[in-house]
């Protein structure tokens, strides 16, 4: 693990640093970060989640393994092999379109631009290797732009091209009824709905039901993806309440701004604090199902916004505390996430995040990479 806290506190420090400068220093600051995280995520090798089947899909895109992996992803790793049939090569791409992509969507919305990027590293590294995935999620990010300006076929449209990568895009097209101020009495009684569904595990118990009844592509899909030790960690009560407080964490504020000052949120905090709680909702109804892992998956479409939503809460909460003192709270925060994160991968043939490897370092290090 030392190698990610090395890494947090160099672009923590850097973070640190740009409070108070210039934004043309802060973009200076920004790109270093970038690089950095483009060096981290793009030259890794057996590192991360799913590396083998990623790797061995590039090779051989051929294996009846991967007839589930979507068209999109298909043609771009077959483009990219046909260029240059090194793996390595595809993992720059996809780190440098997805840290470009990332700094036009913090640039854009968030207050604290640079202290997103560093929350981007610390509470998402535990999911790095999702390659489809990210691919669909960065799409879905652009499309935020077509959502706020009312061009919802365009939205559509660029979602759907997000679901040729990642079939679990199509969920972000719930987005289309997440762009108004729910009242507080609604937000809680669905918050309630879904703790008692949770609790009494009727939804988890359904959709067992329905999984194994409709076997099939879903059941195969489902297969690939679960694993019933994450199930037993990630539905246990202790860490359903820590999952909700940390969410609560953000949402409360927000919510308190809104209703206690009267303030009318912006369009787009509107829209993406309504993704936030939907991930909530999302995460609480299907926790302990066999859909654990995928919905825990799908649900970084929800959660992602909360590089944007913390950085808005310092912000309208710094007259009462100290900037720097946030920025402090909130990279422990980043820490605590960042951590649990990657341990949650501990079993008995290894953790594919320890040791960090890549082309260049503990090359000899054999790691769990299935």
């Amino acid at each position: 693990m030392e190698i990610y806290y090395i890494i947090s506190v160099v672009l923590f420090i850097l973070c640190y640093y740009s409070i108070g400068q210039s934004w043309e220093k802060q973009k200076q600051i920004a790109y270093l970060l970038l690089i950095l995280l483009i060096l981290f995520d793009g030259l890794r090798w057996e590192n991360g989640t799913d590396w083998k089947n990623y790797y061995d899909f590039f090779i051989d895109s051929s294996d009846d393994r991967f007839a589930i992996f979507e068209p999109g992803f298909f043609m771009l790793n077959k483009v990219v092999y046909t260029i240059w049939p090194n793996y390595t090569f595809l993992l720059l791409i996809q780190a440098i379109l997805t840290y470009i992509v990332l700094w036009r969507f913090v640039k854009k919305y968030s207050p604290q631009p640079v202290l997103s990027v560093l929350l981007f590293f610390l509470l998402y590294v535990s999911v790095q290797g999702m390659n489809r995935q990210f691919w669909a999620i960065l799409i879905c990010l652009l499309s935020i732009d077509y959502l706020l300006s009312d061009k919802k076929w365009h939205f559509v449209c660029a979602v759907f091209v997000a679901f040729t990568f990642h079939t679990s895009a199509l969920l972000f097209l719930c987005g289309l009824f997440l762009r108004r101020s729910f009242s507080m009495r609604l937000l809680l009684m669905l918050f309630l709905i879904s703790v008692m569904l949770s609790l009494t595990s009727f939804v988890s118990k359904l959709v067992d039901v329905l999984l194994v009844v409709s076997g099939g592509d879903v059941a195969m899909r489902v297969m690939f993806y679960s694993n019933m030790d994450y199930n037993d960690i990630a539905s246990s009560g202790l860490m359903m309440i820590v999952a909700i407080a940390k969410r609560l964490i953000w949402i409360i504020p927000i919510l308190w701004l809104r209703n206690k000052k009267g303030l009318s949120l912006s369009p787009y905090i509107n829209l993406f604090l309504n993704y936030y709680i939907v991930g909530l909702i999302i995460y609480l109804i299907f926790n302990g199902s066999m859909l654990q892992i995928l919905v825990s998956r799908a649900s970084i479409y929800f959660n992602m916004f909360e590089i944007i939503l913390i950085p808005y809460v310092i912000v309208n909460f710094r007259r009462r505390l100290s900037l720097r003192l946030l920025y402090i709270v909130v990279y422990f925060y980043g820490i605590l996430t960042m951590t649990k994160g990657i341990n949650q991968y501990d079993m008995p043939g290894g953790n594919p995040f320890i040791p960090y490897k890549t082309i260049y370092m503990n090359q000899n290090v054999q790691k769990n990479v299935n």
